[in-house]
């Protein structure tokens, strides 16, 4: 009897920590992350709560692939200096250097790709169950 197996290709932590601001009129949060296996949501408005869920391996290579450095351009803001309300998204970065860098996005200026990013952060949170700190 033969016996085949494939072993697929663990996906590298490419940063220390990663973080993911999304605020407007109605809310205010952040989603930190560290490439393990938790995910940390601290709400800032409406109220105050710090909040953490396990995700699955699936999640989490998911997540890890999709915030892989080399796809963004760090340290540059899109922002329209006549800004009044609307949704705003802030991605931060601690490279494994520990040199930090970060994006603001504002209103559909930038690069769609962030926008996906930051859409898959909203489903992520919005389809876990988060507990207490």
């Amino acid at each position: 009897m033969l016996l085949s197996c494939q072993r697929k290709e663990q996906i590298k932590k490419s940063f220390v920590t990663f973080e993911f601001e999304s605020w407007n009129l109605v809310e205010n949060y952040i989603v930190k992350y560290s490439g393990g296996d938790t995910i940390y949501l601290k709400h800032i408005f409406p109220g105050k709560e710090n909040l953490l869920t396990v995700l699955s391996e699936s999640e989490k290579e998911d997540l890890l692939e999709s915030l892989k450095e080399s796809d963004f351009y760090y340290s540059k803001d899109y922002w329209n200096s006549s800004v009044d309300d609307g949704q705003t998204y802030k991605f931060k970065i601690e490279h494994l250097n520990r040199k930090k860098d970060s994006i603001l996005i504002h209103e559909g200026k930038g690069p769609k790709k962030l926008y996906e990013l930051a859409e898959k952060f909203k489903k992520l949170i919005e389809g876990k169950k988060f507990e207490n700190k």
